[in-house]
């Protein structure tokens, strides 16, 4: 989405109004350009990790499984995914630049009970306590350096 720039019409014989709108578009339009930028920063794609472990995704009406960081330096989580192997292994691996500086603990929905996800400064993201039939990682999120 982008802000679109200000127009301004006005009777040009009246000097003092045509310099003051004039001042006022500009100022108007350099914070809407700031604007613009801002939003073109913030704005990532999820990135779609490689899944470990026999994790699918659940299906095409959920959450594909990925993740983003926004400008505030914080990690977002989504996706539902099913079949994989629940304990100490890996359900996916986060890219450098999007890890946590020390471990999370997660509780999270697997198959309408309660399941733990836990993410390590090495990326690893392991689903430690739940159900394969699915497991929940909408709503995740921590802030990284």
């Amino acid at each position: 989405m982008s802000l679109t720039k200000l127009s301004l019409k006005y009777r040009p014989d009246d000097k003092r109004v045509v310099s003051i709108l004039e001042d006022m578009k500009d100022k108007v339009n350099d914070i809407i350009d700031i604007a613009n930028e801002l939003h073109d920063y913030t704005t990532e794609t999820w990135i779609a990790p490689s899944l470990l472990n026999s994790w699918v995704n659940y299906g095409s009406t959920y959450n594909p499984t990925g993740y983003y960081k926004d400008s505030d330096n914080v990690v977002h989580l989504r996706g539902l995914l099913k079949n994989g192997t629940i304990g100490d292994v890996n359900a996916f691996i986060l890219k450098e630049g999007y890890r946590p500086a020390y471990q999370h603990v997660f509780m999270t929905i697997s198959n309408n009970a309660v399941g733990r996800c836990d993410i390590y400064p090495s990326g690893n993201v392991f689903f430690r306590v739940g159900s394969n039939v699915y497991f929940s990682i909408d709503g995740i999120n921590f802030r990284i350096k």
